[in-house]
């Protein structure tokens, strides 16, 4: 099975294309920004990545600390 290829904007340059995994590691690393522009065939234009549903957001662990001042 082939993976998607994509296409992705940095610095105004074109860049590409990688695979989805690649694509989300850089993503998910933060080595580009989750409204990164993203192509692919199946698209008709450059979208933020964010909004492919390939690249979630990723999700945030919210830490609950107990009060401790007396």
């Amino acid at each position: 099975m082939e993976s998607t290829q994509w296409f992705y904007l940095k610095n105004g340059q074109q860049r590409g294309p990688v695979d989805t995994g690649d694509l989300a590691s850089l993503i998910h690393s933060g080595v580009l920004p989750l409204n990164t522009l993203v192509f692919t065939s199946t698209h008709a234009d450059w979208i933020p990545a964010n909004t492919t549903g390939v690249f979630p957001l990723k999700t945030a662990t919210l830490t609950v600390g107990s009060n401790t001042s007396r």
